[in-house]
């Protein structure tokens, strides 16, 4: 084999490798969010809780319509996004991972949610009117984005 087919064969794994490195870590980060993602305890504000608005309380929310309505996307976030139905195993979050994940590399790649009160329960969390807390913020995301050199790390290391 010439030095340019050695060249060219060693350009072509090293692709192959990043490529699945960086799938890797995508999915890794998506699926380290759904886990992380909070699925409500109805039972603890089951009824309206005294001085909220009534307009604002949903007496029909499952619980799991925010760990099953994460979204990804490749090259811009996706659009016309609506909460899906509940499950709580996040089984349509992450099968979108599952689905673009291969189309991860060499794009920019997002992850969102559309549920009203994501942000919500990311960095605020709730507070039962009796003082006890009943579901503190979760940082699903804010967790994940500290660990991301952590997460290079050990899929970088898994592929040594």
């Amino acid at each position: 084999m010439s030095f340019g087919k050695n060249i060219s064969q060693w350009a072509k794994e090293t692709r192959e490798k990043t490529e699945t490195i960086t799938e890797a870590i995508f999915t890794e980060i998506c699926t380290r969010i759904v886990e992380r993602t909070p699925i409500g305890d109805k039972s603890i504000w089951g009824s309206i809780p005294s001085g909220r608005n009534v307009q604002n309380y949903k007496p029909n929310y499952r619980p799991g319509t925010l760990v099953n309505s994460w979204y990804a996307g490749i090259g811009e976030p996706p659009a016309n996004l609506e909460p899906r139905e509940y499950n709580v195993t996040g089984q349509a979050s992450f099968q979108s991972i599952q689905n673009i994940s291969k189309n991860a590399p060499g794009n920019v790649a997002y992850f969102v949610n559309p549920t009203p009160y994501a942000n919500r329960a990311e960095h605020v969390g709730w507070v039962a009117t009796t003082g006890r807390i009943s579901q503190l913020p979760y940082k699903m995301v804010g967790l994940t984005v500290n660990e991301f050199k952590q997460i290079v790390n050990i899929v970088t290391n898994e592929y040594r």
